[in-house]
């Protein structure tokens, strides 16, 4: 499958998280200024960090609107005790079929591993970032690319 680069529209997508509510791009176009995929490594202490800098910061997020959504590369991760855990205060959806995962965060051909990466697009999925590697999600650079996007689509 075809990775996806900045300027691109986001693919289409359904995913659903523990409570059975459907995420889709289709529920995000034009409802939100800017959306975030947050693609983590499941359990490990970083990435959960990682989250916790997310819920952390959802007032800035807000302030956009935008829409903080994050699929685990492990499909194995408990999203619901993950969420209560952590107390997190946006969406965890699987990726039942790979589908978005294999397209921003491929495995690496020489160790098979995946990468964190980000994805910051506005609201009709116009892709103006993707941030990839262990420094993927920098709470400034991500909310450095969503004031940009407010300049772009200030409606």
């Amino acid at each position: 499958m075809a990775r996806v680069e900045v300027r691109a529209t986001l693919p289409p997508f359904t995913l659903t998280d523990p409570q059975g509510r459907r995420v889709s791009l289709r529920n995000l176009k034009g409802l939100r200024q800017a959306a975030i995929f947050l693609f983590h490594g499941g359990e490990c202490a970083a990435c959960r960090q990682k989250l916790r800098e997310f819920a952390s910061a959802a007032d800035r997020y807000a302030t956009f609107p935008a829409a903080v959504i994050a699929v685990p590369l492990d499909p194995r991760t408990d999203l619901a005790g993950l969420s209560r855990d952590l107390q997190l205060n946006f969406s965890l959806v699987h990726d039942p079929d790979g589908a978005l995962i294999d397209r921003f965060a491929p495995a690496d051909p020489r160790t098979g591993r995946r990468a964190p990466c980000c994805v910051v697009a506005d609201a009709f999925g116009e892709i103006y970032a993707i941030l990839r590697g262990e420094d993927a999600v920098r709470q400034s650079e991500i909310l450095n690319w969503m004031e940009f996007i407010e300049m772009q689509c200030p409606e």
